[in-house]
């Protein structure tokens, strides 16, 4: 038999935005808790956790931030949350189930203050965060050193790694697509660079300082890209060279596309 009860519990998701080029995490000052939280708020009815996330992110801060995700287990599975905790709003009568997402943008994006639920938004470093006269809860400054531990980067080659700390020791952080068109520009570079060397396909091609130099340019715009957008390069070229492997069994060769669509 059921006991009745007067305990009310809803669904609520907490997004831990980072922007991983300078180690910072998005916070919103709450109006009636007067303290930095990260963005969150009630599942709605009907509504997928992962959707309540990106929305209530949106709403609270104008930003569109973009979920760090996990492999499903099965086909079909969402974006799992990080952890769920329960916080006590009322003894005995009121709890929330809080599911913890964790997400990345920039802080170089447009942020948009809403007036109704907040008295604030910002970036804060981890060292912000988790001083003692930051005023939020001692749970947020856990998450924010879960977060902040390096098995999110530890695999990332040593390269990706030295760009990351020349950024924040620079303070240089771009878009994620202002990083794209350089990345593309320092391909064009680089095309140039072997045209010249080869004289324009007259001779071998001959490696040259230029083209180290160049070569270096492209590896630093492409480790901005990754780092910005949470990627592991080392990851990343692991799940390529898979692929490849796949498209080598299966039709022979690495293209994306086949030797039947080439003939066609």
């Amino acid at each position: 038999m059921k006991m009745k009860t007067n305990m009310q519990r809803h669904f609520c998701v907490t997004v831990y935005v980072k922007d991983f080029e300078s180690d910072s995490y998005l916070m919103v000052f709450h109006k009636k808790l007067k303290r930095w939280l990260p963005p969150g708020g009630h599942v709605d009815e009907n509504e997928l956790p992962e959707d309540a996330a990106l929305r209530e992110c949106f709403e609270e801060t104008g930003l569109k931030a973009h979920l760090v995700d996990r492999e499903p287990l099965i086909e079909g599975g969402m974006v799992a949350p990080f952890g769920i905790q329960l916080n006590v709003i009322e003894p005995s009568s009121h709890e929330h189930m809080d599911l913890i997402y964790f997400a990345q943008s920039s802080r170089m994006e447009l942020l948009t203050k809403n007036d109704h639920e907040t008295d604030g938004v910002g970036w804060f470093t981890r060292e912000q965060i988790l001083s003692e006269d930051f005023n939020t809860f001692d749970n947020v400054k856990r998450w924010i050193n879960h977060f902040s531990k390096d098995e999110w980067q530890s695999d990332s080659p040593k390269s990706q790694n030295l760009v990351r700390e020349f950024c924040r020791k620079h303070h240089f952080s771009n878009d994620p697509h202002i990083n794209l068109l350089d990345l593309a520009s320092e391909v064009g570079e680089l095309s140039k660079e072997y045209l010249k060397a080869s004289d324009y396909g007259k001779r071998s091609f001959a490696p040259s300082r230029s083209w180290c130099s160049e070569l270096g340019d492209v590896m630093f715009s492409l480790a901005c890209l990754a780092n910005q957008t949470g990627v592991d390069l080392c990851d990343a070229l692991a799940g390529a060279m898979s692929k490849y492997d796949d498209r080598i069994a299966k039709r022979g060769s690495p293209s994306s596309y086949s030797k039947v669509e080439e003939t066609a």
